[in-house]
């Protein structure tokens, strides 16, 4: 299990989301699962509070946010429940990205961390910045 909860997951995706990692990708959908024999649940990482759809829909069965690269438009990655936790096992585990674990555990993580984050997410590298 990871030190990272979804809780923080979370917060560092809405830092990246929110600013971050606004100049390598652009959200083009979302994958809701919205059938019968799958009714879609919304993730709730945060409890109650009010959570933005770039945050939920991942933490969600079968959800993910569907993105592009923000200067190749073919260039196309998910985020979903299985590539938020590569992303905290690749925080956590890989020393190279000891220092930004070490905020998050800290709560002294900033936009950097969630950009980070999310890279390791969807990627399993930074590749960006």
């Amino acid at each position: 299990m990871s030190r990272i909860s979804n809780y923080r997951a979370a917060d560092l995706l809405c830092s990246a989301f929110e600013g971050g990692s606004n100049y390598w990708y652009m959200i083009e959908s979302y994958k809701k699962p919205a059938s019968e024999d799958n009714p879609f649940i919304e993730g709730k990482p945060w409890g109650d509070e009010y959570t933005p759809a770039y945050i939920s829909i991942p933490f969600s069965e079968d959800g993910a946010v569907l993105m592009c690269d923000a200067e190749d438009e073919d260039t196309h990655f998910q985020l979903d429940k299985e590539s938020i936790v590569r992303g905290k096992k690749l925080m956590e585990e890989d020393e190279q990205y000891s220092h930004f674990f070490a905020d998050v555990l800290n709560e002294e993580d900033d936009a950097e961390t969630g950009d980070v984050f999310l890279q390791l997410c969807v990627f399993g590298e930074v590749i960006y910045g």
